[in-house]
């Protein structure tokens, strides 16, 4: 039998149905708008930047916001790769250190991290006259020296990424522009740098006024054909700082050698240990004398390579030229003097194009000393950076997006309240006519339930066994049929 169904729109019995479906509708648009707005105000660009701190910077606004909300629109980087051999800086900006070797990789994977540890420093000093220079170099001096410096650092992150820098000083490397001779300076704008490089500079030219002093023709008697005359090339190396770099055996450990035309000259090594320090050869004035202004040099190089790498929080004060302002003023006491002695031509030229004061350092005149910070390499990062869209595109976003959010909990909370009032109140979706019909067929069905046959209507019954429901039915139909036989005339009577 075909039926149909309507539905009954009546009052829910809760009074506290319609606050609810208030309140909670506006906390409901609250939490709806800000997820749409965390969701689709920002787009994601990419862009590129060397200020990896600062783009993933987590004490921006997007980062004190609740991490469920702005987990797909953070800022984020990819870590950048610097081959073996490269040239790198760091942040401090002063020397530019080619990568040796990265832990056996052919690559360093690099994400900003900062150089935790530093160890194994050789600082060493490579002396040549004609070999390899360029000839305005060599008109400004008859000899060159290159300063430089290997130093195994490890990077500050969860698997300690280990790597081999090597940076270098020679203020003539750059030989000649517009007919002067240009110097290779520090790249820093760092206050205690500008001394640093000052430092560097002035115990260059004094060691290069010393190694010329020793292979000076003194007299025309002398054989000019010994080594001591016809020295080209040579080197010392430094190993092993100690506690004190005032002490003249600053480094316990290093060899050096200087050779001829020949290849032929002296060679040696110094160790504190087995009694052979280099400030014996400082006392001795062993030949050539330029012990005592390569030290000088050597440690200039030291403490400027270890600010650069950002290694003054493990250095102590009393092992570098620069870290305080009694340091300073002590190492550039008799700048004035090496600077007026110094055989270098132009030397005046190479002062003028860099910042340099050729005098001792003064704390009442000159800037106070700052601090250095942690080093990190300075690198390009391609970065996804959020970017606002256009306040109309926002607005019409949210609004599209909660109007669907809140539809859809309307109808959610509707469903839960229909199912618990059905479920307690089983006539609630009945329309009033149906309902009071239901209730007088009710009341009819106990009604008759409660009469009693036998006494009130005379009436008496008896109990039928359902095998005998049928067997009158039968017995009447036997009846008829004998007594339509009986009655029948014969055929042809």
């Amino acid at each position: 039998m075909f039926s149909f169904s309507y539905s009954v729109t009546r009052q829910y019995p809760y009074k506290w149905f319609t606050p609810v479906a208030i309140v909670g509708g506006i906390i409901l648009a609250v939490m709806f708008s800000a997820i749409n707005f965390w969701s689709n105000a920002y787009t994601m660009v990419t862009a590129t930047t060397s200020q990896l701190s600062v783009v993933e910077d987590p004490d921006t606004w997007l980062g004190h916001a609740p991490r469920i909300f702005t987990s797909k629109i953070l800022p984020t980087c990819d870590q950048t790769s610097f081959l073996i051999g490269s040239m790198v800086y760091t942040n401090q900006t002063a020397f530019a250190s080619q990568l040796l070797s990265a832990g056996g990789a052919l690559e360093l994977f690099y994400g900003g991290w900062q150089i935790h540890s530093c160890k194994d420093l050789q600082v060493s000093i490579e002396f040549e006259t004609n070999s390899g220079r360029q000839a305005a170099q060599m008109d400004t001096s008859g000899w060159g020296a290159t300063v430089g410096a290997n130093i195994d650092c490890v990077l500050d992150n969860k698997v300690s990424s280990e790597m081999t820098l090597s940076a270098g000083y020679d203020p003539l490397s750059w030989g000649m522009d517009q007919g002067g001779p240009v110097v290779m300076g520090l790249s820093s704008f760092h206050s205690d740098f500008r001394w640093a490089e000052t430092l560097l500079l002035s115990f260059w030219t004094e060691t290069i006024t010393a190694i010329t002093s020793q292979t000076a023709t003194q007299s025309e008697d002398q054989d000019l054909s010994s080594s001591r005359y016809n020295l080209t090339s040579g080197y010392i190396s430094f190993r092993s700082p100690g506690p004190d770099i005032t002490d003249a055996s600053f480094f316990s450990k290093g060899q050096y050698a200087f050779f001829d035309s020949n290849l032929q000259g002296q060679k040696g090594y110094f160790d504190s240990s087995e009694g052979l320090s280099y400030g014996n050869l400082v006392g001795n004035a062993s030949w050539p004398d330029i012990w005592a202004p390569a030290d000088r040099l050597a440690k200039a190089m030291f403490s400027t390579i270890t600010a650069d790498l950002g290694q003054t929080y493990r250095t102590p004060s009393d092992m570098s030229m620069i870290m305080t302002a009694d340091q300073i003023q002590y190492w550039t006491e008799n700048l004035t003097h090496i600077w007026n002695a110094s055989t270098v031509l132009d030397k005046d030229k190479l002062e003028d194009d860099r910042w340099f004061q050729m005098t001792q350092y003064n704390a009442t005149r000159d800037e106070p000393v700052e601090p250095f910070t942690n080093s990190t390499l300075a690198a390009a990062y391609v970065c996804q950076v959020p970017v606002l869209k256009s306040h109309f595109n926002i607005f019409i976003s949210i609004l599209v997006a909660d109007v669907v959010l809140l539809r859809v909990a309307w109808t959610l909370y509707n469903y839960i309240v229909c199912y618990f009032l059905k479920d307690r109140q089983p006539d609630s979706n009945l329309c009033p006519g149906c309902l009071e019909r239901g209730q007088s067929d009710e009341a009819g069905t106990e009604e008759l339930e409660n009469v009693d046959v036998g006494e009130d209507t005379g009436y008496h019954g008896r109990d039928i066994e359902m095998g005998d429901l049928g067997r009158d039915r039968e017995e009447q139909a036997d009846q008829q049929s004998l007594q339509k036989l009986l009655t029948r005339k014969p055929v042809g009577s």
